[in-house]
């Protein structure tokens, strides 16, 4: 109980003076004026009391300090830090010192067995930002979308962190020198095997109580993780048979 009331607690929020006061020690230079300037170039979004008073949360507090970290070690100017801004809110990492394009980030091929893993990292990703990450060119992404290789998401205008894991591994293969026609194989065993595990879970639910959610996701877990390692473990056999001839 204590738990679940800990995470309904209401998230701090500050006034734009306090707001000011834990960004001086960082920027000197930082005033209320200065916040109510990048408020209305858009770059920071307070909620309103009723009586009409800024309240600032936690992130507002960062993308406020990011704000005023690029601007004073990179000179950016307002519009592309907007445009950093949205590609970090749709899961992208900030940009380093050496590269100034927000960046997709990547998973541990260890992790990418297990469904949970690219969803504890939500990314929203654009098919140029796909493009950019992977070297592959736009028209071989718009390729892998047509063959159904990867999907876009709700909002039709992007890829989530699957596609792009996806699209990373493609482009390997590409570069290898497969074909993207090579790769329809992939998919229709891909969908095969899934098609089998929810076959499976859905039995083991329907034979269960209601609330086995978390139940379920392990069990189709554990069965995606199985299929992909005996997939390896039949092509590693057959990879010894032919450097062995």
């Amino acid at each position: 109980m204590a738990t679940t009331d800990r995470m309904r607690e209401p998230a701090r929020l500050y006034t734009i003076g306090a707001v000011v006061k834990m960004l001086t020690e960082e920027f000197p230079d930082i005033t209320v004026s200065k916040v109510r300037f990048l408020e209305s170039e858009g770059l920071v979004d307070p909620i309103r009391t009723p009586s009409g008073y800024r309240k600032f949360s936690d992130r507002d507090v960062d993308r406020l300090r990011y704000v005023l970290r690029v601007q004073r070690d990179h000179f950016l100017p307002l519009r592309v830090i907007a445009d950093h801004l949205d590609a970090i809110d749709r899961g992208l990492e900030p940009p380093t010192v050496a590269d100034s394009r927000p960046r997709v980030p990547t998973i541990s091929q260890s992790a990418a067995l297990t469904p949970s893993a690219s969803a504890s990292r939500p990314v929203l990703a654009s098919p140029a930002e796909i493009a950019a990450e992977t070297g592959l060119e736009p028209g071989q992404v718009t390729a892998m979308e047509e063959s159904g290789l990867i999907r876009r998401s709700a909002d039709g205008l992007h890829y989530g962190s699957d596609a792009v894991d996806v699209a990373r591994t493609v482009a390997e293969l590409l570069s290898a020198g497969l074909d993207l026609r090579h790769l329809a194989a992939n998919r229709r065993a891909a969908e095969a095997q899934f098609e089998r595990i929810e076959a499976l879970v859905n039995a083991s639910r329907s034979n269960r109580s209601a609330r086995v959610s978390d139940g379920v996701r392990e069990q189709a877990e554990v069965l995606a993780s199985l299929q992909a390692r005996l997939h390896a473990q039949l092509l590693r056999s057959r990879l010894v048979e032919l450097t062995s001839a």
